[in-house]
């Protein structure tokens, strides 16, 4: 009997092509946690830009001010997390599909 294994590469392929597939798993994954992260750090800034909004003394001006410049950087930094995490979701998948390897048997 076979021992199972997490992810098994095709008869033929070679062995190098799953360390860089892994490498792009791992990479895509980072970008995954850092979105997410970026994400929620957004929603906060978002409330407190909401509250700003609503009670326009509460921040003062100048506060006011840098928490909308810093909900604009976050939306941008979090924009370019997503495109980052694109970018090695398709890097991954075409490594897949060049190593040949198919998910674990159940």
């Amino acid at each position: 009997m076979e021992p199972r294994t997490g992810l098994r590469i095709a008869p033929g392929q070679n062995p190098a092509l799953l360390r860089d597939y892994l490498s792009a798993h791992f990479a895509q994954e980072r970008a995954s946690v850092f979105r997410e992260l970026l994400v929620h750090l957004l929603a906060a800034l978002s409330a407190l830009v909401w509250v700003a909004a609503v009670r326009p003394r509460w921040l003062g001006l100048v506060a006011t001010d840098s928490v909308l410049a810093m909900w604009a950087v976050f939306a941008l930094a979090t924009l370019g997390a997503v495109l980052a995490e694109a970018r090695w979701r398709k890097r991954c998948l075409a490594l897949r599909r060049k190593v040949g390897a198919a998910p674990p048997a159940p």
